[in-house]
């Protein structure tokens, strides 16, 4: 199954929009890591693989399909695998004395933790990695060589999915008729991940650097996260639904709901009490809705209509992040 670049969470679009429409050629250096110095002696020899394992490997990668990786297809680097697992003859490289090296779980941290750059934890097999991490260190025997071979292979396919949308985006401009040179923004994948994450101390650290440097994509990041953070301190109480437009003046059970969505944007004040006892939509909460309204672009009337509560705009913090990220 070819792993499609837009797929079912549409929380993603804004920020890729963002990046792919408003991203200057030659915002930042297209070798981002060139400040960055090399760590590792790849000169090490490393760990041998079984004539199966190493068969599996290079039919694997030949074919660009595996049916362990959460979208199968990865035949768009076969060529970057080949590469890369050409440097030390096809053997392992995220896996020593049958564990995951330190870089291989710094790796699979940042996988689980996508959505706060804007991505899906699932493109990278984020669910996954602790089955595979379990069958790494079973308690009756030892982990056998296919296991770890797949381990590897799949480790490599995600870090190169994960490093290209951080650096290109998850469309492709061309793809979108966008008039951007993106062939400008390549880089060799396999001598990247060779030189600079096989080994590196600090994986974030040197991952961020292929991330866009001008000013509004770490504005776009910074908001993202805030936004993040609210919507796990939520509780994720729905509103109710209503027949019609709500107006001020208007009762409606939902009022509570409200403020408590509003307060922690800014746009109702923590200081501001709102009365609940009849729950009438006015005063302070009208004025908040319509602040609400006037930052994401909307007509700031202070109504809430059928369609805005269908839509899930107000009852979804997830909502709020779309709105922000495509108009930092």
């Amino acid at each position: 199954m070819k792993r499609i670049r837009i797929r079912s969470n549409p929380r993603m679009l804004a920020a890729v929009m963002l990046v792919v429409a408003t991203w200057p050629a030659g915002a930042y250096s297209t070798e981002p890591w060139e400040t960055h110095s090399a760590i590792a002696d790849m000169g090490a020899k490393a760990p041998e693989l079984s004539a199966e394992g190493q068969s599996w490997l290079l039919r694997t990668i030949e074919s660009g399909d595996s049916a362990d990786l959460r979208w199968p297809d990865f035949g768009d680097y076969s060529k970057h695998l080949k590469k890369f697992y050409g440097f030390n003859g096809y053997s392992l490289w995220w896996i020593k004395g049958g564990e995951p090296t330190a870089q291989a779980k710094q790796l699979i941290a940042l996988f689980r933790e996508a959505d706060r750059k804007g991505l899906s934890a699932e493109d990278y097999d984020g669910s996954r990695w602790g089955e595979r991490l379990a069958r790494l260190r079973p308690e009756t025997r030892q982990p056998v060589d296919i296991d770890q071979v797949k381990f590897d292979l799949d480790l490599t396919v995600c870090v190169m999915r994960y490093i290209s949308d951080l650096h290109i985006g998850k469309v492709n401009p061309r793809h979108l008729a966008f008039a951007l040179d993106e062939d400008a923004r390549k880089y060799d994948l396999a001598e990247f991940i060779k030189d600079y994450v096989v080994s590196g101390t600090d994986v974030a650290g040197v991952l961020s650097r292929v991330e866009p440097q001008y000013p509004g994509y770490r504005r776009t990041i910074q908001a993202l996260q805030t936004y993040l953070d609210l919507e796990k301190e939520d509780d994720g109480e729905q509103l109710p639904r209503i027949k019609k437009g709500i107006l001020p003046g208007d009762v409606y059970s939902g009022i509570p709901r409200i403020a408590r969505l509003l307060r922690p944007t800014g746009d109702l004040p923590r200081g501001v009490n709102v009365p609940v006892d009849p729950p009438v939509y006015q005063g302070a909460l009208v004025d908040a809705m319509k602040n609400f309204q006037r930052r994401h672009g909307r007509d700031p009337s202070g109504h809430i209509d059928i369609i805005s509560l269908l839509a899930g705009w107000l009852d979804n913090p997830v909502f709020w992040i779309d709105n922000y990220r495509g108009r930092v």
